[in-house]
């Protein structure tokens, strides 16, 4: 007796009691329903547990009967590899398996879907886990239960096409993830577009080096003329600064200290904040409440309503010499003009980065100033199909599809100019 039955007996039993003794007072009927709704969840709780573990024991039975199932195919080689095809194993075949104290009989089929397979356990001598029968249609899979499944198939012809190249794109605006194991663009809107309806057969990624480079620019000077180390005042022995050496310090640090001011001092100011972000209703200052200008951290978004004045500075200095001949320095430059003999390394600076192009401007003649970095941009294409019209009015069975074009399901399948579906179908 099922659980529906056991609630509809109950029922009636109220039904006639509360018929019967319908003159009672509204308590003891009262008492009388709770007692059976209570009778209605321990018995709905009962037959809960025992089909809970029903369903375990069943579960635990077919997956002891895959794994050795599982053993066989892959020591025969017999996994199925086209898309529908199947293969059965008799238990037979296999090691016993009993369940309750009896051998357990019958078959397990595998069924290619997709990127698995479908296990459909038609297993006998095995009490309530006993299934021979598949009665209920549908066309959706529950891995969650034992169904029987059905490959039918129509086929169609094919034809085979190329979109054009698409520009190449920067790698910052390339995924990293991976779409049928191609690294395709952040914006899908910018591959080719192919016609509705067709399959996309590859998404074809060619790799190109781009080329950017900077130039490194020295001072070249006539005279050999002894010169000082860089300093921003006249070092002791040296009278004369030249102005054609000036280079600056690195700036410091924001500071709340005032620096002194000197004719050779460069001084920044800003408005300083003590910066924080707020966790439970309580602030958490950046380094203690320090102050600073600027944001330190993309957590700490909140500013104090406090502020203070904050200074930065980078100082200004130059090579010093004696006398009134100096070195005479060029301008900064690539090569070494004519007349100017002699380089300082220490008075260098660098042009800046180029945009990238696809061809290299490194050669034995720019080798000895220009420095080349490199980025690999990407341009796709993509390789579709489009299909013809089905050729059949309603998909058929393997067996009717072979003896229909003279040609097995594998020969098929492995055809570039034809294209067959698998439609699958399930009963339960």
């Amino acid at each position: 007796m099922n659980f529906n039955e056991i609630t509809i007996k109950i029922k009636n039993m109220f039904s006639n009691i509360v018929a019967k003794y319908k003159k009672i007072n509204k308590k003891i009927a009262t008492l009388i329903l709770v007692t059976i709704l209570i009778i209605i969840i321990i018995i709905t709780f009962i037959i809960g547990s025992i089909n809970k573990r029903k369903l375990k024991n069943c579960e635990n039975l077919y997956n002891s009967i895959g794994v050795l199932v599982e053993d066989y195919l892959t020591e025969k080689n017999l996994y199925p590899v086209l898309l529908g095809d199947s293969v059965t194993v008799n238990l037979n075949e296999l090691p016993k398996v009993e369940f309750k104290n009896k051998e357990v009989t019958g078959s397990v089929k595998y069924t290619k879907y997709e990127t698995g397979y479908v296990k459909t356990y038609y297993i006998e001598n095995c009490g309530y886990c006993s299934k021979k029968e598949f009665k209920k249609s549908t066309d959706k899979y529950d891995e969650k239960r034992n169904m029987e499944v059905y490959a039918l198939y129509n086929y169609y012809d094919v034809a085979y096409y190329d979109t054009k190249w698409t520009n190449y794109f920067e790698p910052d605006k390339i995924s990293t993830e991976l779409t049928n194991g191609v690294n395709l663009p952040l914006d899908l809107k910018k591959l080719p577009e192919i016609p509705n309806g067709a399959q996309v057969v590859e998404y074809v990624k060619e790799d190109k080096l781009y080329y950017s480079y900077r130039d490194i620019l020295y001072k070249y000077y006539k005279n050999n003329i002894n010169y000082s180390g860089f300093s921003s005042v006249a070092p002791a022995g040296y009278t004369t600064k030249d102005p054609n050496t000036q280079i600056y310090t690195e700036l410091t640090d924001w500071s709340l200290n005032y620096p002194g001011k000197e004719d050779y001092r460069d001084i920044e100011e800003k408005t300083g904040y003590r910066w924080y972000y707020e966790e439970n209703k309580k602030k958490i200052y950046w380094n203690d409440g320090a102050y600073y200008p600027n944001q330190p951290d993309s957590k700490y978004n909140k500013k104090s309503k406090e502020t203070a004045k904050m200074y930065r500075y980078k100082d200004k200095m130059w090579k010093w010499y004696n006398g009134s001949l100096s070195r005479g320095y060029s301008q900064f430059q690539r090569t070494k003009p004519t007349t100017y003999n002699y380089i300082d390394t220490d008075l260098y600076q660098y042009t800046n980065w180029t945009g990238y192009k696809d061809t290299s401007s490194l050669n034995n003649d720019t080798i000895a100033y220009r420095e080349e970095v490199t980025k690999t941009y990407s341009r796709y294409m993509i390789k579709y199909r489009t299909l013809s019209f089905a050729k059949l009015d309603k998909a058929i069975t393997k067996e009717e599809l072979e003896a229909l074009t003279g040609k097995t399901l594998e020969t098929l399948m492995s055809d570039p100019s034809i294209y067959v579906e698998v439609k699958f179908e399930f009963k339960y």
